[in-house]
């Protein structure tokens, strides 16, 4: 069945593993984790907020957004979306140096 996803935030959709791939590439210190789905395991508001602040910094160049956002897409796509309202925080990447 076609589906809608409707106000979908680019850094809230970045796959586990991805994140934890752009974070090794730009030299993040990531909490401990057994396994990487881990990392999207939040006891509190603050672990939440610390995690997407992280999230944000792994995303600093042309390639790394172009990488989660074909890969939000293709989940997005695999899962039967026709429609994606996909959107992103630029204020949250100012502080990496994104422009």
């Amino acid at each position: 069945m076609p589906k809608a996803e409707l106000h979908l935030h680019l850094e809230g959709a970045v796959d586990a593993a991805t994140f934890a791939s752009l974070a090794a590439k730009h030299s993040l210190e990531l909490p401990p984790h057994d396994e990487v789905g881990d990392l999207y395991q939040y006891d509190s508001l603050a672990d939440f907020l610390l995690i997407y602040s992280l999230v944000c910094r792994s995303i600093r160049g042309e390639a790394d957004f172009r990488r989660v956002t074909y890969e939000c897409l293709q989940r997005c796509a695999d899962s039967g979306a026709r429609y994606v309202e996909l959107f992103f925080s630029p204020e949250s990447h100012f502080e990496m140096g994104v422009e």
